[in-house]
């Protein structure tokens, strides 16, 4: 079983290389996002549709993740 430190850097390696189903694939249903330039975004399929609608190469600036 991978630890939670292996998870996040996978996590992070898919949204570095842009593969957003793999990334959506981790998330649990009930995923909540909180983004300065968003708000907040709760559910999976609402963060997918965010995510798919997003601005290629958008910088990541102002981004905070907390893992829990």
């Amino acid at each position: 079983m991978a630890s939670r430190i292996e998870l996040a850097q996978q996590y992070m390696g898919y949204q570095r290389e842009q593969k957003t189903d793999e990334m959506l694939a981790m998330l649990a249903e009930d995923v909540v996002m909180n983004s300065p330039m968003t708000g907040t975004i709760s559910g999976k399929e609402a963060l997918a549709q965010q995510m798919r609608n997003r601005p290629m190469g958008g910088g990541g600036g102002g981004m905070n993740i907390s893992w829990s």
